[in-house]
């Protein structure tokens, strides 16, 4: 899951999200929840970085 949050400091960064179920092998209740998170931030910038140069490609090479 990906999805923006506010930074404690005011501005808004992008973070990739992971759950997972941990489970009692022999009856397969849910123990535990595990989540971790990233910032990819950097990532998004680039993408978008990315996006505006085709764009840009595309209405000069029409």
């Amino acid at each position: 899951m990906k999805h923006a949050s506010v930074h404690q400091k005011g501005h808004y960064i992008w973070l990739e999200a992971t759950v997972r179920a941990i489970r009692d092998r022999q009856t397969q209740e849910i123990l535990e929840m595990q989540a971790s998170s990233r910032d990819i931030t950097k990532r998004k910038q680039v993408e978008e970085e990315q996006r505006a140069i085709a764009v840009d490609n595309a209405r000069l090479y029409k």
